[in-house]
């Protein structure tokens, strides 16, 4: 009878100590801190005074967002900050337009420039329903479509709405309409809309990732300017 007792016990403190045996944590975490971070490849590195970017984010001080978002210039000059600083910690010039300035000065000042690319940043807006990312180019073909579908690629890995794709803008607003910035830069050119600010939850997407985005697009940039000038990687 003792052993009888002994050998429950021991069972007991088994099961109470177990948490398989409890029933907790039979199943696997779905917690992302939980799980073993994916390891990535290095950054792209470049040589001193190499390569070079003009960073645009939205000037569209009127442009309201839902809910808490407030305006497309505040929020894509922000995840502009978080680009702009990898970018030169990977050894390439940044140019960056201002606030104040108007579609024709900036596009002016890149070209002045001569840059290896220009990328413009902006969240999107329509009817407050319509979700989604997508990102443009002034034609299929060149090494503007490159950066796009790079850019693309990034979002998406993160963004759980809408895929619209990348996108010409020669005939945006119309035929021989096109986007006034991706038409008339001389650098390799895309402009991304990241997602609709109007629509409450790709505007509250974009608020609660503004780091992980601008990393994401650091990282497209990084990698186009890797194929594009191998020489200047070190």
């Amino acid at each position: 009878m003792k052993k009888w007792i002994s050998v429950m016990l021991v069972g007991l403190c088994f099961i109470a100590f177990n948490p398989m045996v409890r029933g907790q944590d039979s199943q696997p975490s779905t917690s992302t801190a939980d799980q073993p971070k994916e390891k990535q490849a290095p950054l792209p590195k470049f040589e001193k005074n190499k390569v070079s970017v003009y960073l645009s984010p939205s000037t569209q001080e009127k442009n309201m967002g839902a809910g808490e978002f407030n305006t497309e210039e505040q929020r894509m000059n922000e995840i502009t900050d978080v680009v702009e600083k990898i970018l030169k910690e990977q050894g390439v010039i940044v140019y960056r337009n201002r606030p104040e300035m108007t579609l024709q000065e900036l596009v002016e000042e890149s070209n002045q420039r001569h840059v290896d690319l220009h990328f413009a940043i902006h969240s999107n807006a329509f009817n407050q329903e319509v979700r989604g990312t997508e990102c443009y180019c002034y034609r299929f073909g060149g090494a503007g479509e490159r950066l796009a579908k790079k850019v693309m690629e990034q979002i998406c890995s993160i963004y759980d709405g809408p895929r619209r794709g990348v996108k010409e803008s020669a005939d945006h607003f119309g035929k021989g309409k096109p986007l006034y910035e991706t038409a008339n830069t001389t650098a390799p050119t895309a402009l991304v809309e990241i997602a609709f600010h109007d629509q409450p939850d790709d505007a509250q997407w974009i608020l609660s990732n503004e780091k992980l985005i601008g990393e994401k697009l650091a990282t497209a940039l990084l990698l186009h300017l890797a194929e594009e000038r191998p020489e200047c990687v070190r």
